[in-house]
């Protein structure tokens, strides 16, 4: 808990309410890790120094490694992850690394720590436990009716600037509405979301998906991510995923209150 020149430490910030996550392990939920100067003070960098410790930290350890790919703006996390488009990917990313825990169960071998075993000396096999599995089953839930949320506003938004391109996602005879833009993230709450979903009935996800897939393929991308341009280079070890990134001249930066990147439309 000292501030030590090059270590992390878990900076507060302020929580998304509803979302369902908890704080665990190093990366998972809503603070973050952040350097400190050569006078303990905190600085505004990310740091990625310590490990994760199982499979459902990993995934958020993935999950903000995306954010700052994706350039979203210091402090506006929250924000990011109910308004910006481009952190959709991302989110879907984290779902699934931990609907992987969810589906093992308790006790099952935990399969980050079944990769880095022997890679890490520190690190051994070991199980997912109740507090795992749980962390798991509250990110699965609350992170899928966030991105699938954004899913369908993207999908509109295509749809309305790419009419030609695009196909048709709400049924005619029903009015989309937009319950949870008129929430706060402070007064998100997931149950909430549930029932707007449920007057989504019509919704034609199979047109959502294609409108969705368009938008990856006209504004972003996936790269590998260089390890080294975080500290832990043992993580260079173990595989690390591909990470989501802007085709940036597609993209207006943040200049709004909101101070997130707005798509544009491609002529």
């Amino acid at each position: 808990e000292n501030n030590i020149k090059g270590k992390p430490k878990k900076e507060p910030l302020p929580r998304v309410a509803g979302v369902g996550l908890i704080d665990y392990g190093i990366y998972y939920g809503s603070t973050t890790t952040v350097k400190v100067d050569d006078y303990g003070n905190f600085t505004k960098e990310s740091d990625y120094f310590i490990p994760p410790i199982d499979a459902v930290d990993y995934g958020g350890y993935v999950h903000d490694i995306n954010y700052d790919e994706l350039d979203v703006v210091d402090g506006t996390g929250a924000i990011a992850l109910f308004k910006d488009f481009g952190t959709t990917p991302a989110d879907f990313d984290a779902v699934i690394q931990w609907q992987k825990v969810v589906d093992l169960g308790v006790g099952a071998t935990d399969p980050y720590s079944q990769q880095i075993n022997g890679k890490i000396p520190e690190y051994k096999v070991q199980a997912i436990t109740s507090h795992e599995h749980s962390a798991a089953v509250l990110g699965v839930n609350g992170f899928t009716v966030v991105a699938n949320y954004k899913k369908v506003k993207i999908a509109l938004w295509m749809r309305e600037n790419y009419p030609e391109k695009t196909q048709d996602v709400v049924s005619e005879f029903i009015v989309f509405v937009d319950a949870i833009a008129l929430m706060t993230p402070t007064s998100f709450n997931v149950q909430t979301a549930l029932t707007s979903y449920a007057l989504l009935s019509s919704i034609k996800w199979e047109n959502v998906d294609f409108n969705y897939n368009l938008f990856l393929n006209m504004y972003m991308m996936q790269m590998p991510l260089p390890v080294s341009n975080y500290y832990n280079a043992e993580l260079n070890l173990i595989s690390m995923p591909q990470v989501w990134k802007r085709k940036r001249e597609n993209w207006n930066p943040p200049v709004n209150d909101d101070k997130i990147w707005q798509t544009k439309k491609i002529e």
